[in-house]
């Protein structure tokens, strides 16, 4: 149960990671709208606006500029306190952990735009390829990752910890 209610908060699950060395992109929790952001220290725009502690990318927003940042953010505080993270451009790739073991990588291709809920839960809107086209060593690191991830937040059963691939081969954790 605690290893579960710590995956749903992804600043906690954040701050975990980051002590295990396990690259995720930089974020600053926001409780209220009162709250500052600045957001030339997570790199400038685009950012990602996101409740902290949602599933399925619900309120999730890819703010290319200023003048969105604002409707994005009300409109992920409907869920609760929010998450504002760099964006990390590449590629989407999952790790299934079974038992503490990774099964094979899954790159996540939606056919426009983002991974979001409609992305997620549409058939036609996203293609898996199952393993991920990836050179072996970028697979096990990906897997490496994964199980590591899982172990930090102490699962058990299964878990699916998902990524961000740079064109450098650089993995990012989104949780």
């Amino acid at each position: 149960m605690l290893a579960s209610a710590l995956a749903m908060d992804k600043a906690r699950a954040k701050a975990m990671f980051r002590s295990a060395g396990i690259p995720t992109p930089r974020g600053v929790l926001l409780r209220d709208g009162r709250d500052s952001l600045d957001p030339d220290g997570l790199g400038g725009y685009p950012l990602v606006v996101k409740p902290n502690s949602e599933g399925s990318s619900v309120g999730v927003h890819i703010v290319e500029g200023p003048e969105a940042l604002h409707q994005a953010m009300e409109d992920a505080f409907h869920y609760g306190p929010i998450l504002v993270e760099e964006y990390v451009p590449g590629r989407e790739v999952t790790v299934a952990v079974l038992s503490g073991k990774a099964l094979p990588v899954v790159e996540v291709i939606p056919e426009s735009g983002f991974y979001d809920y409609r992305h997620k839960y549409t058939k036609g809107e996203t293609r898996y390829e199952v393993p991920a086209r990836l050179e072996p060593l970028l697979a096990a690191e990906a897997a490496r990752l994964g199980e590591l991830a899982f172990g930090v937040l102490g699962c058990a059963g299964v878990a699916r910890v998902d990524f961000r691939l740079t064109e450098e081969g650089n993995f990012f954790c989104l949780r």
